[in-house]
């Protein structure tokens, strides 16, 4: 049966301490800057656009460069 493969839900206790992770990494939305600059700037925000490959990656002023929380294909 499939519930003999996990372990049973530990009993609730008090929380003693929070825990901060300080090691998680982000991956921006690609609309994170679409209507959030002034129309002067919104031309030159960062935006994800899809390469000759297929690949979806971040261009800003020229520099394109991939999505840090996914994995390369190699």
């Amino acid at each position: 049966m499939i519930e003999e493969l996990f372990l049973p839900e530990p009993a609730p206790r008090d929380v003693k301490y929070t825990v901060i992770s300080v090691d998680d990494h982000v991956v921006e939305p690609p609309h994170v800057f679409e209507g959030r600059l002034p129309a002067s700037l919104q031309a030159r925000a960062p935006r994800i656009i899809e390469t000759s490959r297929g690949h979806h990656v971040w261009e800003f002023e020229g520099q394109r460069s991939t999505q840090v929380g996914k994995k390369r294909r190699r």
